[in-house]
């Protein structure tokens, strides 16, 4: 029985592509973060009020923070923060 045989490679892959990317995601903002998010629910096709939706409640964390957050200062307890203060307001 003759086995198939494997190709070789021509080339070989690199990881610098991969880091460059890493480098880039982990110097974006919220805001940017955010961006990103909202190209990708668009393109699963979500109907104009969930994107709205969307929009306004970042548009309530933005009044909150007050600023633009680099990702390094996004955490769980920020959310946590955020989410105990629109319960007390009911936003």
């Amino acid at each position: 029985m003759q086995t198939a045989r494997k190709t070789q490679r021509k080339g070989s892959r690199s990881t610098q592509n991969i880091k460059r990317l890493k480098q880039i995601e982990q110097k974006m903002t919220l805001f940017e973060m955010f961006e990103r998010f909202m190209t990708f629910k668009q393109t699963e096709g979500l109907a104009k009020p969930t994107i709205q939706g969307y929009y306004e409640h970042f548009h309530y964390l933005n009044d909150y923070l007050g600023e633009d957050v680099p990702n390094e200062e996004v955490t769980v307890d920020l959310f946590e923060i955020i989410l105990a203060i629109c319960l007390m307001t009911k936003v």
